[in-house]
C-alpha cells in the first residue's frame, strides 16, 4: 500500500534505523527456538507473510507496543 501514511512512515523509520535490524533477527531466532513460534514457522496453511505479521505481532507486543493498523489488516 504505497499510499497509506503508516507504511510510508514504517518504511522511512526502517531506512534510520535498519542496524536495529540484528535485534530483530536475534528475536526472531528466540522466537523460532519457542514452542509458538515453532507452530507458527511450521504451519503449512500459513503463507510466509501471515507469518511474518505473527513474528511482528510478537515483538509489538513483547516490547508493550501497538502493531501498526497496517499489519493488522487482511490481505
Amino acid at each position: 500500500m504505497p499510499d497509506n501514511p503508516e507504511a510510508t512512515e514504517y518504511k522511512t523509520w526502517l531506512a534510520v534505523n535498519i542496524q536495529r535490524g540484528r535485534s530483530l533477527g536475534q528475536f526472531r531466532n528466540k522466537f523460532a527456538m519457542e514452542p509458538i513460534g515453532q507452530e507458527v514457522i511450521l504451519d503449512t496453511n500459513l503463507t510466509p507473510f501471515e507469518k511474518s505479521k505473527r513474528i511482528w505481532t510478537a515483538i509489538y507486543e513483547s516490547v508493550g507496543r501497538t502493531l501498526p493498523s497496517f499489519l493488522r489488516q487482511k490481505t
